[in-house]
């Protein structure tokens, strides 16, 4: 998995912690299978309140998915980061899922339009 790492996420106080939430989800959500397909980066956002937040977005052929850590999680809520990427990883193969249903659906249409062409 590539990985780029903007130059405010490296120097935020949380960037250990986004190497740890990066190195879970090449190992444990990925997994060598789907990790080289995948590329991620991470950037750094301040919201209209003032809240900063580091947003990881993850890209594949068909799309790209991003969510968004406060410091707070990063810091003191590791199981909520982890539950997050699990939900990131699946936002993404939604995106191939539906590309791939609505492909199968215009398949469909063709064959019963060339089925009723040929009676």
């Amino acid at each position: 998995m590539d990985v780029l790492y903007s130059p405010e996420t490296r120097q935020a106080d949380t960037f250990p912690l986004v190497t740890e939430a990066t190195a879970f989800l090449r190992e444990e959500v990925l997994g060598p299978k789907d990790a080289p397909a995948v590329s991620a980066e991470w950037t750094r956002h301040t919201d209209r309140s003032g809240q900063t937040f580091d947003r990881l977005t993850l890209r594949d052929e068909h799309g790209e998915a991003h969510t968004d850590f406060t410091a707070f999680e990063l810091t003191s809520a590791p199981r909520s980061v982890r539950v997050g990427l699990y939900h990131l990883w699946g936002d993404l193969q939604a995106i191939y899922l539906r590309q791939l249903r609505e492909e199968n659906s215009r398949l469909l249409r063709e064959l019963v339009a060339a089925g009723t062409e040929s009676e």
